[in-house]
């Protein structure tokens, strides 16, 4: 508080509004640390997450397939169930909404760790751009930002009010993106069940499905709880409670993938 004064005294800055400013400024440190444990666990979900969309991805074409295979038409609207290289369905719902968060993570990293100007825009309009192309579009209120030349690096980035309403409502997108894929939990289910089910009992591919839907449904809500708290943590700013919760959250996050994994190598 001395410190702050004299800083204050030396600038002129004698009034207490001014005062206020700067302890306001120093209570919303950047939340440097919350935002690297927040990154690596989305690193980590993304990773495993994928791991089991391209499971639900491939039942799904296969599936498409035999469906269509005694059909003489085409519809170029089924291509991405017959070309390779290639998502369809509701694999291709999750992947974007697994570009969506990743984006989101790559954003916040950007916004604390000095990154320049542009590319911290750039970033900001690829989260729009990917956001918009999902079923929260109707929740995003800024394509892009036309944020001042003198910002220069992170650290002033995560002070500019654009840039924290900016975070704020992707967050809201991300957690729409995330409930949404937990909804369609059920359909992932029935993909899996029905591909496994030509080759093994039925009761024991429930059992195995019915495992590896439910793991990825805690660690989705795992993860909407870390992009809650990430959230209020750029909000508030950052500090030893926020940091908790998030490692806290985490190493929660990192035991559901590695029961996620486990699942997954299961006899199919």
């Amino acid at each position: 508080m001395q410190a702050m004064t004299v800083f204050a005294r030396n600038y002129g800055l004698r009034s207490c509004a001014a005062l206020l400013l700067l302890l306001t400024l120093a209570a919303c440190a950047a939340p440097v640390e919350q935002v690297k444990v927040f990154h690596k666990s989305v690193s980590d979900f993304r990773i495993t997450g994928d791991m089991l969309i391209d499971e639900l991805n491939e039942a799904i074409k296969l599936q498409a397939r035999e469906k269509k295979r005694l059909n003489a038409d085409f519809f170029p609207k089924d291509a991405a169930y017959f070309a390779d290289g290639t998502d369809a369905g509701i694999a291709a719902t999750y992947r974007k909404a697994m570009d969506a968060l990743e984006a989101y993570a790559a954003l916040l990293l950007s916004l604390i760790d000095g990154s320049s100007a542009q590319a911290v825009t750039s970033q900001m309009v690829q989260l729009s751009q990917i956001v918009a192309s999902t079923s929260q579009a109707s929740h995003i209120s800024v394509a892009t930002l036309a944020l001042s030349p003198a910002i220069t690096h992170g650290a002033q980035f995560y002070m500019n009010q654009q840039a924290r309403q900016f975070v704020a409502e992707s967050a809201t997108n991300i957690l729409g993106l995330l409930s949404e894929m937990r909804e369609k939990t059920p359909q992932m289910y029935t993909a899996l069940y029905n591909l496994e089910r030509r080759t093994r009992p039925a009761d024991e591919v429930a059992a195995s499905v019915r495992k590896r839907v439910s793991e990825f449904v805690i660690a989705l809500d795992r993860m909407s709880g870390l992009v809650t708290e990430i959230r209020g943590a750029f909000a508030q700013g950052g500090g030893d409670l926020s940091l908790s919760a998030v490692v806290n959250l985490a190493t929660a996050l990192q035991d559901d993938l590695k029961a996620l994994r486990k699942a997954m190598a299961s006899p199919k």
